[in-house]
């Protein structure tokens, strides 16, 4: 394991305005490996790769770190 999928994640603005923010998080360059690993897949040979969910418990990850920091700035505001 090299690292290089990891490092390959980045973060994307999509849109900006008053009172939304959209982002993007997506693979610059191992985009083609995301689903392989997130859900699985058969093996050339026969047999499958099982999955190894890391997109989702990411995506859950920062979901609730998100809502937690809104929660602080509304508390302190």
């Amino acid at each position: 394991h090299t690292g290089k999928y990891a490092k390959s994640w980045a973060l994307k603005t999509v849109k900006e305005t008053e009172n939304a923010l959209t982002l993007v998080v997506h693979s610059k360059n191992k985009y083609q490996l995301t689903h392989l690993l997130e859900y699985g897949h058969a093996k050339r040979g026969g047999g499958r790769v099982g999955a190894r969910a890391h997109i989702k418990l990411a995506e859950e990850k920062a979901v609730k770190s998100f809502e937690e920091k809104i929660r602080e700035a509304i508390e302190h505001d």
